[in-house]
Formats: C-alpha cells, sequence, structure tokens
C-alpha cells in the first residue's frame, strides 16, 4: 500500500514540476521578465525533486491511508490503549461535567443579581416612603 502512494506522490510531484515549469517558461515569454526560483523549505504541498525522489510536506495532521491504518494497528496493540481509552472517556465525561455544572453557576449567578435588583428597589421605595412620611 505504501509504495502505491509513494509512486502518485512522485507522479503528482513530477506533474506539479511539469506544470510550474510550463507556467514559468509561459510567464517568462508573455511578461520578459525572470520568475525567482522557488526556495527550499517552501510551504508547497509538494516540492521539487530531491535527489531521484519527491519530497513531501504535509500539512496538519493529515496521513495517508498506509500510515493511518499502520498509526492505529500500533495505537490498538500498546499495552497502555485500554487505559488512554478510560481516561479520554473519563475526561469526556468530567469535561460534561464542568460544562453542566458551569452552566448552573452561570444561572445561580444570575439569579443572585435579579435578587439584588429587586432588593435595592425595595430599599429605594422605602426610603422615598419614609422620606414623604417624615
Amino acid at each position: 500500500m505504501l509504495k502505491k502512494e509513494k509512486k502518485r506522490a512522485q507522479d503528482a510531484a513530477a506533474k506539479l514540476t511539469n506544470i510550474t515549469n510550463s507556467q514559468s517558461l509561459a510567464s517568462q515569454s508573455a511578461s520578459r521578465s525572470p520568475v525567482p526560483p522557488l526556495r527550499d523549505g517552501s510551504t508547497d504541498t509538494i516540492s521539487a525533486d530531491h535527489g531521484g525522489r519527491a519530497k513531501q510536506y504535509k500539512k496538519g495532521p493529515q496521513m495517508s491511508m498506509g500510515k493511518q491504518e499502520a498509526f492505529e494497528t500500533f495505537i490498538r496493540d500498546h499495552g497502555d490503549y485500554l487505559t488512554v481509552e478510560d481516561n479520554k472517556n473519563l475526561l469526556k465525561q468530567r469535561a460534561a461535567e464542568a460544562r453542566r455544572l458551569g452552566e448552573q453557576l452561570n444561572e445561580a449567578r444570575d439569579r443572585i443579581n435579579e435578587l439584588k435588583k429587586q432588593l435595592e428597589m425595595q430599599r429605594r421605595q422605602r426610603a422615598a416612603h419614609e422620606f414623604r412620611m417624615g
């Protein structure tokens, strides 16, 4: 599986190089200005040929099918797999509980603020009433 993917990557790199070269020639002939070459370490998905092999740069956690399958097999066969899975599930439960408690906290805070407003309004009414009477 990995050999096929390497071959596809090499083919894609070759096509990209051909396209880049043909575009460079077309733009040079059209504008008569030199095109600066690509620098090594660029953020292109696939770089030019390096020693007969295409070097592929990946962005993010994307993996090829073979690598993904090998990684999943490694994870599954690792001795601490069950412990890790248990910890992940426990973390998910605790995060859900924390969200629920946070919502309850916000509701209680809102209720407290509402009661404070009512209390302040009652105090003002009493003060106004006492002022009129006294």
